[in-house]
């Protein structure tokens, strides 16, 4: 497989499939109420994702919880309204929220959320390992775009649309997953920065539009799923990205994305 290191999403995948690791102790719950937890399965810039099990109605789950030091007033607003829009997004493609609330982690209340397990692999490698046509590619990131603009219709931006959070599930029906990094179009208008960490990137880098990773608020709207959208099924059917960015060359990256014109398809 002949992808770039940053084309995997910060934010974990809600499936066991791609993780490796340990949790963070800072953030690892010693008991989430009406749940059983049952292992870590991602770790990423915000958060800790645990496959457990629900108690009533009995089902098997993905909780992520967020980092203590993330905990801002701000950024508590934000994935209080998250939580509230989301939980009323219902479409065969968008990972469902079940429940959400808070839990004590070393005396520290952090908020969580339940959602959808999915039992299935990221979009790149089910492709892969299925050898699919490209038909059945094209049908796959068909059933994508009808899923984002299903939420752009509610208001909804994802903004971090990567291979890394889109499983495909053992039915072969494609799930986005987390909307950790998404706004509400009209009421959230700070897009690219973290509101604890000013000149923080949400979102990952290679899969960006120009305006967002520009930093330039006013621009980011729905054109941006649909730019990322546009890299996923690039890579999808040639096997690769247009170009490849340096992570540690943030400053190169972003000339890279607003001034370099992307590896043509035909090649």
């Amino acid at each position: 497989m002949n992808r770039n290191s940053d084309s995997s999403s910060d934010n974990p995948p809600l499936s066991g499939a791609e993780f490796s690791g340990a949790p963070d102790m800072e953030t690892a719950p010693a008991v989430i109420r009406g749940y059983e937890i049952i292992r870590v399965i991602g770790e990423g810039g915000m958060g800790v994702v645990y496959e457990a099990y629900q108690e009533i109605p009995r089902r098997r789950v993905a909780i992520k919880i967020l980092r203590a030091g993330l905990l801002t007033p701000a950024l508590l607003r934000r994935f209080a309204h998250e939580i509230e829009v989301l939980g009323h997004l219902e479409h065969p493609t968008i990972a469902r929220i079940y429940d959400a609330g808070s839990s004590e982690a070393s005396g520290v209340s952090q908020p969580y959320f339940a959602m959808e397990f999915i039992e299935g692999l990221p979009i790149i490698r089910y492709a892969e390992e299925h050898q699919l046509s490209v038909r059945e590619k094209v049908e796959l990131i068909q059933k994508v775009a009808l899923g984002v603009q299903y939420a752009h219709q509610k208001g909804i931006i994802h903004r971090d649309i990567t291979p890394a959070n889109i499983l495909v599930s053992t039915q072969g029906q494609p799930k986005i997953l987390d909307f950790g990094v998404a706004r509400a179009t009209e009421t959230d208008m700070r897009l690219t920065l973290a509101p604890t960490d000013v000149g923080v990137l949400l979102g990952t880098l290679l899969y960006m539009s120009p305006e967002q990773a520009g930093g330039n608020v006013a621009e980011v709207d729905v054109r941006t799923d649909i730019y990322a959208l546009g890299m996923l099924t690039f890579e999808l059917l040639a096997g690769q990205t247009p170009y490849r960015l340096d992570p540690k060359r943030l400053d190169a990256a972003i000339r890279t994305i607003h001034e370099i014109d992307p590896l043509p398809f035909r090649r």
